[in-house]
């Protein structure tokens, strides 16, 4: 499905309210452009959980400055209206997108493990949860991370097939990084359409 800047600008807010859950991969460098094209374009609201991780990356400061609202990274700090984050951030979402997503994020969430804000709000979760991967190319294609992909497909959880880009370890092209951003939004757009559609 390809998403257009004029279809866009035609269609304001896809999304009332977007959660996204950034963890610890290069791409994540990307989360501030990414996410104030969203705000301008696609999403009415939008709601940040960081990784420890992914602080080495992006500085939750300029996310909040962007988004408008707090950068949450911890399961046990509440703020304001948001006493218990992992419950009532997804309850509020219409989706909870993990981007960039880990091996680690993935392996956890395959296998029900919730051992901090994200991997928690994963599992909490009955708004739809995608996941846009993003690792070197032999983790990608790595056994377990493909069964755990699997794992999290046959879940009720979607998963976006990397793209191609060049490999930070090498300069070399390799699968694993995140697709364009106007793809990640179509699907996003189509994903929420499906869900509420069964909700009529």
């Amino acid at each position: 499905m390809e998403y257009t800047k004029n279809k866009m600008e035609n269609r304001r807010f896809i999304c009332r309210n977007l959660l996204i859950g950034i963890t610890g991969s290069i791409g994540a460098v990307n989360m501030p452009i990414y996410v104030q094209y969203m705000k301008d374009k696609f999403a009415e609201n939008i709601f940040i959980m960081i990784s420890k991780a992914a602080r080495n990356f992006v500085n939750p400061y300029s996310l909040e400055f962007i988004s408008g609202h707090k950068t949450f990274e911890d399961l046990f700090t509440p703020h304001g209206e948001y006493k218990v984050p992992h419950i009532q951030l997804p309850e509020k979402a219409d989706i909870f997108l993990i981007m960039p997503a880990t091996a680690n994020i993935i392996s956890k969430a395959a296998n029900g493990i919730a051992d901090d804000l994200i991997s928690t709000s994963i599992v909490a979760s009955s708004c739809p949860v995608l996941f846009v991967p993003s690792m070197n190319d032999i983790m990608w294609f790595n056994n377990i991370i493909q069964r755990n992909v699997k794992l999290l497909r046959d879940s009720g959880y979607y998963v976006m097939e990397p793209s191609e880009g060049i490999q930070v370890s090498n300069s070399k092209r390799g699968a694993g990084a995140m697709p364009p951003l106007n793809l990640i939004l179509g699907y996003i757009e189509k994903i929420i359409n499906e869900h509420r559609h069964k909700e009529v």
